[in-house]
C-alpha cells in the first residue's frame, strides 16, 4: 500500500485519503490503519493520517522504527530518548527518521493534515505515556545556574 512517490496525494480530502488507505478514526483524533508484517523481515506498517490541530501522542516502541512521512505539511517529529532530553525534526515529503528503541516521540502537522508511516517489526510494542505527559527538563543541581 506504501504509496509510488508520483502519486499526488497534497489535494485529496481528508475523506479521500481515508477511502485511499483504508484510514479509520482513532482515538487520538488521528485516522489509522495497520498493515500486517508480509515480507521475511516481518516489518508491520502503520498509516496515520495527521489533521490539524491533532497529535500523535507521545510513546515508544521497545524495537527501532522508522517514520516516513508521505504527504501532506510539514511535520514536526519530537524525539525523547530518556523523558528529559528531546530534539525536533522537520520533515517534508518523502523523508524519514529512524526512531532507536525506547524513544519516546511525538508528532505533529504543520499543515491541514500529514499523511506519515510507522513501520517497525511486527514482534515490537508500543508503549503510550501517561496522558499529559511530555519530556520534562532535569533539576538543576543546587548552586548552579
Amino acid at each position: 500500500m506504501f504509496p509510488d512517490r508520483q502519486e499526488a496525494l497534497d489535494d485529496l480530502s481528508l475523506e479521500a485519503l481515508c477511502v485511499r488507505f483504508q484510514l479509520t478514526p482513532h482515538g487520538d483524533g488521528s485516522f489509522r490503519h495497520s498493515e500486517p508484517a508480509t515480507d521475511a523481515a516481518a516489518q508491520k506498517t502503520e498509516y496515520i493520517l495527521l489533521p490539524a490541530a491533532e497529535y500523535l501522542p507521545w510513546q515508544r516502541c521497545d524495537g527501532a522504527a522508522t517514520l516516513h512521512h508521505i504527504a501532506g505539511g510539514p511535520l514536526a517529529l519530537s524525539l525523547s530518548p530518556d523523558g528529559h532530553h528531546a530534539e525536533a525534526h522537520h520533515l517534508q515529503k518523502h523523508q524519514h527518521v529512524e526512531i532507536d528503541a525506547n524513544n519516546w516521540h511525538t508528532a505533529e502537522t504543520l499543515g491541514r493534515w500529514s499523511l506519515i508511516a510507522l513501520t517497525r517489526p511486527d514482534a515490537t510494542q508500543i508503549e503510550p505515556a501517561a496522558e499529559n505527559w511530555f519530556p520534562s527538563p532535569m533539576a538543576s543541581p543546587q548552586g548552579s545556574a
